[in-house]
Order: structure tokens, then C-alpha cells, then sequence
């Protein structure tokens, strides 16, 4: 692969390499060098891929490799804070607060090797969890590489009592408007325990309506989904908890009043999850609560993820790291960075 590349030095961004039709690639190990970076594709009218590691070349993308602009920074075990480079991914992430008796919460293969940089810039969705939300959402501050070649940061707080908070307008905007190069995550104790629950219902909609009794009832799986199992459908799920706590299952299937199903079911999902790391997750559709049946009707090999009282998601797997089809808040985000390119700031 190394083979497609050829080096190169440029007097902006220093050593590179390019490829055919306009591809290049770029090894970043500070986060002025993301800024600069930035700043140089901007100019070329490139694309920005974040990548760990050499990838093939693709036509006028820039490829920046963040393999060494990872690692823990500082973990403040009072406060639960984690100061992480945008480069580390999620697995490496996890290890490292791991060592210290900590957690991110539950990490899907599917996103596993995918730096923290990359995810916040897809704005990732691929983890809704009920007890600890979707990878974005533990953030509680961040700095941010611009294309115009400066840095901007977030304060670590709860809450901006400012105004908005600058920053975090990179997430989920690709790298149009900046990319992610330091972030500070909200980290948990490690659970004692981690056990499987899964209950059968009749249908889509019981299934949902099952889940929405557990969370107003205060239960909040570390992750769960719904799937077709023959002409039932399943609700699977993981708990995560004290070691004390032996009637966790009971209680799971208790409040959302399905039939109780082997725990095998549930384990091989989670298993399955947490080794997919071939295998893109992408969504398909939001259901409304009540229309979850409807929305999964002649769709095949699908999961209803982020089940919450006022609707589901539904995701289906997909081979390879393409895309997702681009969506009307893509759009603005480009005419968003298009204006700003424009802007003298």
C-alpha cells in the first residue's frame, strides 16, 4: 500500500506524501500540525479524512494520519474527568481509564478503532446507550483545530452560562469546520458486574413500549436493542451494576413485562457487538413511538437502537467504512463552512 504513495515536501505543512488524483497524506503528531493541515486542504478544495495508520489513496482527500497525537493526557479520578489526545481511539481509551478502575461506558466494535478525533467529526451515533449515552455525549470540553490555522478550546464545565460554546460546533460537522484535537470525557466507576437480560414480546411496538416502562421505572441498561427472533421480537440488554445485586435480571423483565428468554440470546448479541469491527452500523430510520412495527416492515437484518419514550432508531449493518448518504444538516454544515472561509476572522 505504501507503494501508491510517493513523498513529498511542502513548505506549509512540511513532510508528506501524494497519490494519484489529487490524494495526499499527512502524519500529525502536534495539534498545530491538524490546524495546518486544515488550513492546506482548505485551500486545495481537498476533502479530510482522519485516519490511524497508511490507507490507499483516495481522489482528492487528504488523509491525516493521527496515530501519534494519542494517549491519556490526565485523569482526575474525583471529578471522573479523562483529558484525552483527539487521536487516541476508542478501545485504546478505554484500556487507559481501565487501568485505573474506570470507564467509558460500553465500546461496540464497530467503533473500537475509530479515533476520538473521526468520531466527533461524524458526530457518532453508534452507541446509545440509556446509562451512559452516545460516545459524543460524555464531552465535557474540547479544543478544536480550525482551517484557519488557530486553535480554540472549551472550558470543562456543566454548563456555559456565556452564550454558545464555540468549540463544540465541530461535532458531528466532518472536517468542514474543525477537527476535535484534545477532548475531556466523563468517565465511570467499573461496573462489579455485567449481566445479560433478554425478553421476548409479540411485536415491535410491545417491544418498545416494554423498554419505556424499565426507563421510567429508573432502569438503564449500559446498552440494549430490539431484533426480530423468529415471529417475536427480542429486547436484549446488558446491566451493569454491583455484584450484590443477583436480582438485576428479575427485575429487568419484571418492568418491561415480556416473556423472560435464555440469557444466552442476550450474551451473543453483546459478544457479536463487541467484536463487529468490520461491520458499519448505520441508521435507517426514526420511528415515532407507536410506529416502530410500521418502520421496521420488510427490512431485513435490522436493530432498533436508542429506544426512548418518543421513539427508536433503526440500524442495519453495512460492509466497509462509506459514508452515510449526506442529510440536510450536512448541507448546512458546508454552506455554514463556506460562509465562514469567507468571513475575514
Amino acid at each position: 500500500m505504501k507503494d501508491a504513495w510517493t513523498p513529498h515536501h511542502d513548505g506549509a505543512v512540511g513532510d508528506l506524501w501524494t497519490g494519484p488524483a489529487g490524494a495526499a497524506r499527512l502524519e500529525v503528531a502536534e495539534p498545530v500540525a491538524v490546524a495546518r493541515a486544515l488550513a492546506w486542504a482548505a485551500e486545495r478544495a481537498l476533502a479530510v479524512r482522519v485516519v490511524r495508520g497508511v490507507r490507499p489513496p483516495a481522489p482528492r482527500t487528504l488523509q491525516i494520519d493521527v496515530g501519534a497525537l494519542a494517549g491519556l493526557v490526565a485523569l482526575d479520578e474525583i471529578s471522573r474527568v479523562a483529558h484525552l489526545r483527539g487521536g487516541t481511539t476508542w478501545a485504546e481509551a478505554e484500556a487507559l481509564v481501565a487501568s485505573r478502575g474506570l470507564t467509558l461506558g460500553p465500546v461496540p466494535g464497530c467503533v473500537a478503532e475509530t479515533p476520538i478525533m473521526a468520531s466527533f467529526a461524524a458526530g457518532e451515533r453508534r452507541r446509545p446507550s440509556p446509562a451512559f449515552g452516545h460516545l459524543t455525549d460524555g464531552v465535557l470540553a474540547l479544543r478544536a483545530a480550525l482551517p484557519k490555522g488557530l486553535l480554540t478550546r472549551s472550558a470543562v464545565a456543566p454548563r456555559r452560562a456565556t452564550g454558545p460554546d464555540l468549540a463544540r460546533c465541530v461535532v458531528g460537522t466532518g472536517a468542514t469546520l474543525g477537527l476535535a484535537v484534545d477532548v475531556h470525557l466523563q468517565v465511570w466507576d467499573r461496573p462489579e458486574s455485567r449481566v445479560a437480560a433478554a425478553v421476548r414480546f409479540p411485536g415491535w411496538d410491545a417491544a418498545h413500549d416494554g423498554a419505556v416502562v424499565a426507563l421510567r421505572q429508573g432502569l438503564r441498561p449500559a446498552w440494549w436493542c430490539a431484533r426480530r427472533r423468529g415471529r417475536e421480537v427480542e429486547l436484549l440488554a446488558e446491566l451493569w451494576g454491583d455484584a450484590g445485586d443477583a436480582d438485576a435480571v428479575g427485575r429487568f423483565v419484571d418492568a418491561t413485562g415480556g416473556r423472560e428468554a435464555p440469557a444466552a440470546d442476550a450474551q451473543a448479541w453483546i459478544d457479536a457487538r463487541a467484536d463487529a469491527a468490520d461491520t458499519r452500523w448505520s441508521a435507517q430510520v426514526a420511528a415515532p413511538r407507536g410506529g416502530l412495527a410500521a418502520a421496521a416492515r420488510a427490512r431485513r437484518g435490522i436493530e432498533a437502537w436508542d429506544l426512548r419514550p418518543a421513539g427508536a432508531t433503526l440500524y442495519a449493518p453495512r460492509s466497509g467504512d462509506a459514508a452515510d448518504p449526506p442529510d440536510a444538516w450536512a448541507a448546512l454544515a458546508d454552506r455554514l463552512a463556506e460562509h465562514l472561509r469567507g468571513e475575514d476572522v
